[in-house]
């Protein structure tokens, strides 16, 4: 934590439009780190991450924060890139476990061992209607 609240001393020191720090592992750490830093420097918070693998080892779970709780750290921007991509990444570990479990025999049984979106929701957020128009404009037919 030392290291990390140094460097970003020394960003500010040199200038910098906004100072973070990844991985901190708590709110308590991105107080901290605001705390040391002048409170004109504009601040990012890269967003405190779930982390299962302390989870798994009996550590305690890190709480996602809220833009609101954020902006009450004193931080002006907040970084959830990898929020969305961790949940993405978890929903297809457990579609592949409930597909491949051998007592399934690939198939899903039980609908609240997987939650599914739609198919017209999935036609959309993956641009069937857009693939449509363009077969429909250029098809040979």
């Amino acid at each position: 934590m030392e290291e990390a609240m140094a460097r970003c001393k020394l960003f500010e020191e040199a200038g910098a439009d906004i100072v973070y720090a990844e991985n901190l592992q708590s709110s308590e750490e991105y107080a901290e780190l605001r705390s040391s830093l002048d409170v004109s420097t504009t601040m990012i918070m890269a967003q405190v991450q779930l982390t299962p693998n302390a989870i798994e080892k009996g550590g305690a779970q890190q709480v996602l924060l809220d833009a609101e709780e954020i902006g009450k750290l004193g931080y002006r921007f907040a970084l959830f890139g990898v929020t969305a991509l961790q949940a993405t990444t978890y929903a297809l570990q457990n579609s592949a476990r409930v597909l491949l479990d051998p007592s399934n025999g690939g198939l899903v049984k039980d609908s609240s061992s997987l939650q599914l979106s739609s198919f017209s929701n999935l036609k959309q957020a993956v641009g069937f209607a857009e693939t449509d128009d363009f077969e429909a404009k250029f098809s040979c037919e």
